[in-house]
């Protein structure tokens, strides 16, 4: 196996750039006033557009979108380029039906929607499914560079891990929302800057676009848009836009880091255009993770690293790559790693400053006595919490490191978790005649059935019983010099038994789970309120409902009263009689 390790250029690059990120925390930790939930949580709504677009950028595309994606278009083929079609809507969705809501309540944590327009428990049901979601999703992240950093190093998963998490912890928990903001505008452009270049590098390399496309095609690799709509069809055009659409709503749309980002500008208009420059910068890097997977394939068209053994799993194919292209380029390598780290650094803060905040809003807020120093306590707290989700995410780890692939896994687990949280602020904001009842029973069904049919399905998974066929590798060109041990170049899926076959829910596509799973939670939530009759749609307080259905809702009656009055009993507590 071909051994390429960092020399002291890429060590000394990948160190300052941890270094760096750790100076901001302390800066803001010490320097900059955090002794108030404002402070932390939103930076005193002082942020700008630019910082806070890239801060959302950097979150959203961590270490998982740059290693896993152009595998994923290496393996599965260009399906996946369809992808910026469902940015853009995802986009839309979040600035014309979820944003006006947040930003109207500005509330420090979503989840607090939920009581508003149902109830308590509602609110506890997603609060306890994202605090969960969030461990997970954040140990997986963590994850990823970890694995890529232990290739090209001498160091175990079990040591870099720690390392990486700790300065995580120490410059989210000190500095807040904006160490964590400035620390991800600074690690994106490391980011960009080592993507970018392999990208560079490697179409140079093959002889331009036209060259990668042509052998792309010739390898049946460039079809962008399978229109197949079977259910049962790994990845087609329906395939990619209900993943892309339903999973990035569900994270980006309604998830609390990012709606904490969305509310530390001054502005609602400030708010949409820091969102339009995320999605553009977005669909960029997207298109460009996914051109070197299949630069990738032109340069491995006849020696497959992982089937020749070059790499123990296909998700260290880029890594792999890079160190091949560009190794010879001294600190180039190192500036790479530095920017996939930078990258899950960014989204792992982006998770750890969420989990403070939601633990401490819906959970610890409450028992808080009255006191001056309330809030400077509260914010302690949530810096105690950042601490306590590291290391939580850190043991989790553990598990992580034993499961499938990074790109499946990431789309089937967090569907556990997307498909209840869209059911739940769909039904709020989206269905005015939506009740608790409704929402609980919805919630609960599609947190229930997710649990079942990912569970289920990985389950088969792991026994061999579900097989996703790959596109055709080769190892036919690799040197024989080099004495491997070459595995069979059959990409051909063994025959299943008949009494072996999966039950049926368990064969369709991982990229429809969060849609199937929020049809059904819907579905049930808005045919139990219709079945209790709970709601009264001239009960709904127009402020919880997206403003397009404003005029859908029924007129409220308003009258004039004098300000000795407001504590009538007769007076309705929202100011209206209906």
């Amino acid at each position: 196996m071909q051994s390429i390790t960092f020399d002291w250029i890429d060590y000394l690059v990948f160190c300052t750039l941890l270094g760096v990120s750790l100076v901001i925390g302390l800066y803001f930790g010490f320097l900059s006033k955090q002794d108030t939930t404002n402070e932390y949580l939103y930076g005193g709504k002082k942020m700008g557009c630019l910082p806070v677009a890239v801060s959302l950028l950097s979150s959203f595309l961590s270490g998982i979108t740059f290693l896993g994606l152009p595998t994923e278009i290496y393996l599965y083929g260009s399906t996946y380029l369809s992808a910026p079609i469902g940015a853009a809507i995802t986009a839309l969705v979040t600035i014309y039906i979820f944003l006006p809501v947040f930003f109207k309540l500005q509330l420090s944590c979503i989840n607090e929607y939920l009581e508003l327009r149902f109830s308590k428990s509602v609110r506890k049901l997603s609060s306890v499914a994202y605090l969960i979601g969030l461990l997970a999703s954040t140990s997986l992240i963590i994850y990823v560079p970890a694995l890529a950093f232990s290739q090209v190093t001498n160091y175990s998963i079990h040591v870099i891990t720690p390392v990486l998490t700790i300065i995580c912890i120490t410059y989210t928990s000190m500095g807040g929302v904006k160490a964590v903001i400035w620390t991800d505008t600074f690690q994106f452009f490391f980011t960009v800057i080592g993507v970018v270049s392999v990208f560079g590098i490697g179409l140079n390399e093959e002889g331009g676009f036209s060259r990668v496309w042509s052998i792309a095609s010739e390898g049946n690799r460039t079809r962008v848009f399978d229109m197949d709509p079977s259910l049962f069809k790994r990845t087609s055009f329906w395939a990619v836009q209900s993943a892309v659409i339903m999973g990035s709503v569900a994270r980006f749309s309604i998830g609390q880091k990012y709606v904490q980002k969305f509310l530390s500008v001054p502005t609602e208009k400030d708010a949409v255009k820091a969102i339009v420059m995320m999605t553009v910068g977005w669909i960029g890097l997207i298109i460009v993770c996914m051109f070197t997977g299949l630069i990738m394939y032109v340069k491995y068209l006849d020696c497959d690293p992982h089937k020749a053994g070059f790499v123990e799993r296909s998700d260290q194919t880029l890594v792999y790559f890079v160190m091949d292209v560009a190794g010879h380029i001294r600190g180039l390598p190192g500036i790479f790693l530095a920017g996939l780290v930078s990258s899950s650094l960014a989204t792992m803060s982006a998770c750890l400053n969420t989990f403070s905040g939601m633990l401490y809003d819906d959970f610890i807020d409450q028992w808080l006595p009255a006191s001056n120093k309330r809030e400077s306590r509260a914010a302690n707290i949530m810096k105690f919490n950042v601490v306590l989700a590291g290391v939580l995410s850190i043991s989790l780890v553990l598990v992580m490191e034993k499961l499938g692939t990074i790109f499946e896994m990431v789309y089937s687990v967090t569907s556990i978790l997307d498909a209840p949280i869209f059911t739940l602020f769909t039904l709020g904001i989206l269905i005015p005649w939506t009740g608790k009842k409704g929402a609980l029973a919805g919630g609960l069904t599609t947190l229930i059935f997710m649990m079942w049919l990912v569970g289920g399905s990985q389950w088969h998974v792991m026994n061999k019983r579900i097989q996703y066929e790959q596109f055709p590798t080769s190892t036919d060109g690799c040197d024989a010099s080099l004495n491997i041990s070459i595995t069979s170049n059959s990409t051909l899926l063994e025959p299943i038994d008949a009494e072996d076959e999966p039950f049926f829910m368990f064969r369709i596509s991982v990229f429809y789970f969060t849609l199937i799973g929020s049809f059904l939670g819907i579905t049930v939530g808005v045919v139990t309120s219709y079945l209790t009759k709970e709601i009264d749609t001239s009960t709904v307080n127009p402020d919880h409902i997206s403003p397009f259905l404003h005029r859908f809702l029924p007129k409220k009656k308003y009258i004039e009263v004098h300000i000795d009055d407001i504590k009538s009993p007769s007076i309705k507590e929202n100011g209206y009689f209906d």
